[in-house]
This record gives structure tokens, sequence and C-alpha cells, in this order.
């Protein structure tokens, strides 16, 4: 089953206890204030006051760094996701 989020949602899969990507390694001191996850879908993006769509800046695929109460936990096929807004992503890692 394929979940499509709505608007400017994005499903992420938690990388659980995972620390470093690449270069990056996100220190022990930040393990309770940041998580780090992997964009599995996305929606098309938001739609301005003209009707203007803005389309999403994360894609499917990249390691995104969030806090730790963002999003909505969901199940799909028995595994766990978050559902959160774009906005909730402080950022994203780039090799």
């Amino acid at each position: 089953m394929k979940f499509i989020p709505l608007y400017e949602r994005v499903l992420i899969q938690v990388l659980d206890g995972q620390r470093q990507v690449g270069d990056f390694v996100l220190p022990d001191n930040a393990r309770d204030d940041y998580l780090l996850g992997s964009v599995i879908s996305t929606g098309a993006g938001y739609r301005k006051d003209n009707g203007e769509l803005v389309p999403m800046l994360v894609k499917p695929g990249m390691t995104v760094i969030f806090g730790p109460h963002a999003g909505t936990k969901v199940q799909i096929s028995g595994e766990p996701y978050l559902s959160m807004r774009e906005g909730e992503i402080l950022g994203w890692l780039e090799e």
C-alpha cells in the first residue's frame, strides 16, 4: 500500500537510534532534542491565498532533522511512521 500525504504533509520513517549520516554526527547531548528521519513521500505543496501552488522543498529519499514532538504517529502495514507538516522539519542533510 502506498500512502500519499495531502498538501504540505510529509511521511517520515524515523531512523531510530541512528546518530550519523555521512560526515554529519548528531551529538549525544542532542539525543533528546532532535531526531533523524527519511522522507518516504510528500504532498504536492500548499496553496497561497491567491491559489498559487508552492511546491515542497523536501523530496522522497532525503534525510531530515526534526524535533522529538513533531508530527503525528501513524502505522502503515504495521510499520511506524510520522506524518508532519514540512514546516516542522528543521532541515535536511546533503552529501
